[in-house]
């Protein structure tokens, strides 16, 4: 995801974020199995807050009364896609 399609997004516009986390496994494993083992594909829908060549920042939820609200940060670099949500429905950020 680059910084110029990031740009693209406002504040509180409705996003999907599919992007890939850390895995771990305490279990014994053979190294055939470890070798197989994917990062885990997540997927996040929030209100779009902010967002560098680091980081996006959305919220679950935010408060009608005063704007506070919480934060999940994803590095820019596991984001996977982006789509908007619009007038049209869901939409890809290209």
């Amino acid at each position: 995801m680059t910084l110029k399609e990031l740009k693209k997004l406002r504040k509180n516009d409705i996003i999907e974020v599919i992007w890939l986390d850390a895995t771990a496994d305490s279990r014994w494993l053979l190294e055939e199995n470890i070798v197989k083992k994917p990062l885990e594909k997540c997927k996040t829908v929030g209100y779009f807050f902010d967002a560098d060549r680091t980081a996006l920042k959305l919220s679950m939820s935010v408060a009608t009364t005063d704007g506070q609200r919480d934060v999940m940060i994803i590095p820019t670099n596991c984001i996977v896609t982006i789509k908007i949500f619009g007038d049209n429905g869901w939409q890809l950020l290209q």
